[in-house]
């Protein structure tokens, strides 16, 4: 088995001073690493294939975000159809001269 990451880093420097005042200046700099599993190359009886991770953080995001958008849905449909209905009987109301 050989793992494989996804690994991503960047730095960053900077420097500067105050000019009214004389000797203030300042200097500083930084560097950051994030690494994630990406899965691993297996090696069985000669032949080699892939076996991704699995980021369960990413999959349960992934189904909160869709059983909001069903929760909005739903919301939004129940809402369109009673005020269809209660449109309606009063529609109906008025006919008959139920106001």
């Amino acid at each position: 088995m050989i793992p494989a990451a996804n690994i991503m880093g960047g730095l960053g420097e900077g420097g500067g001073g105050d000019p009214r005042a004389d000797g203030n200046r300042g200097a500083g700099g930084g560097f950051g690493v994030r690494a994630t599993p990406a899965g691993m190359y297996v090696i069985d009886d000669g032949r080699v294939h892939w076996e991704p991770a699995l980021n369960l953080n990413a999959v349960i995001l992934g189904g909160q975000v869709v059983a909001l958008m069903l929760f909005f849905t739903v919301r939004t449909l129940a809402r369109v159809f009673a005020d269809r209905r209660s449109t309606t009987v009063r529609r109906l109301g008025s006919r008959v001269g139920l106001r």
